[in-house]
């Protein structure tokens, strides 16, 4: 029997990102990866039991690598202001690719089937608006942000940070944002934010 391996399970994931980006989660077959990748289907299946377990772990796949940057910026330590606009550059930069807005679309397509969409919500939204709730959380006991539901306010901050750029890139009516209208943008959603949130002593 042959010995499972790390790195050949890394290649069937890199396949499988080539081919569900291509194909999409529909029309892509266990074996088109395989053909794709090399190996036989009995080892693809050795390696994941179903189409579904290979997609979800080749999205998350993609999804960490995408979005490390922006939430290693959450840091607990540094000033709450400077923290959130260096988060919020760095969430437009991605969300605003070319790499991104395929994923976002591979995505959306694959949750057509409803069991699939809720385990892509919990093994990636759910957790990344965790990250946001907790920083936020952080922010008032800092005496930063005033009490309120930090679940809703998270969900405020991502409509901002998404409401310049991110339909009109989605439908391809504007190009990838420059660093500094990326800049901007976040400057101006974390303004209306830090209006609607900010602690009285801090806004301004």
């Amino acid at each position: 029997m042959r010995v499972k391996t790390e790195s050949r399970r890394q290649a069937i994931v890199q396949a499988a990102a080539h081919v569900f980006l291509e194909k999409g989660y529909a029309g892509t077959k266990m074996s088109d990866i395989a053909q794709t990748v090399g190996y036989s289907k009995a080892t693809l299946y050795g390696y994941f039991e179903s189409k579904e377990d290979l997609f979800l772990v080749t999205v998350q796949t993609l999804a960490d690598a995408q979005f490390n940057t922006p939430f290693s910026q959450l840091d607990p330590a540094g000033p709450m202001r400077e923290t959130l606009q260096a988060f919020a550059e760095a969430m437009l930069s991605v969300t605003t690719s070319d790499d991104a807005l395929a994923l976002f679309r591979l995505v959306v397509a694959g949750s057509v089937d409803q069991q699939l969409a809720q385990r892509m919500f919990e093994q990636g939204p759910r957790l990344a608006d965790h990250a946001v709730v907790e920083f936020l959380n952080l922010a008032i006991d800092r005496g930063e942000l005033q009490r309120c539901d930090t679940t809703m306010a998270a969900d405020h901050l991502r409509g901002l940070l998404e409401s310049q750029f991110f339909h009109k890139r989605l439908f391809g009516v504007i190009q990838v944002p420059s660093p500094q209208e990326i800049s901007e943008a976040a400057k101006r959603a974390l303004g209306v934010f830090w209006a609607a949130y900010g602690a009285p002593a801090h806004e301004g």
